[in-house]
């Protein structure tokens, strides 16, 4: 069972930093709840993104970009069609649009938009590796 008012807190510590106003960040809540929501979401919902970010709660001291890696996993799934094959694809850019709505800096955007795309394929490469390396470099 995903227990809502946690989700809700999680999300506004994480964006209400950038964004300032709560209407704002409780709106966009609103929004990923309910595309989570969606009928015929068995596995990609809510309940799925309350486990990815329980999982990598433990690794964050060490990301190089922690609030990037927790963006990623609220808007990773966001957009999911099983008869698509550019989920990810959607989903960056959604997570784009609504980040910039809630005035996250450009380089962060791009970093969980560069994270989303990485869900495709489930594997990294030396070169997106450093790729996080050099991103972390720019966006510090």
């Amino acid at each position: 069972m995903v227990d809502d008012a946690e989700m809700r807190e999680w999300w506004r510590e994480l964006v209400l930093p950038f964004a300032g106003d709560g209407r704002v960040v409780a709106r966009a809540f609103a929004e990923l709840v309910a595309r989570y929501g969606h009928n015929g979401r068995f596995y990609h919902n809510l309940h799925h993104i309350q486990a990815v970010l329980k999982q990598i709660q433990p690794f964050l001291p060490q990301a190089q970009n922690p609030v990037a890696l927790q963006l990623a996993a609220w808007f990773h799934d966001v957009v999911y069609d099983a008869t698509r094959h550019d989920n990810e694809a959607q989903s960056a850019r959604y997570a784009q649009a609504v980040l910039a709505k809630l005035g996250l800096p450009e380089a962060l955007i791009c970093e969980v938009e560069r994270l989303i795309m990485l869900t495709a394929t489930h594997e990294t490469t030396a070169s997106t590796r450093a790729t996080t390396a050099s991103t972390r470099a720019t966006t510090a």
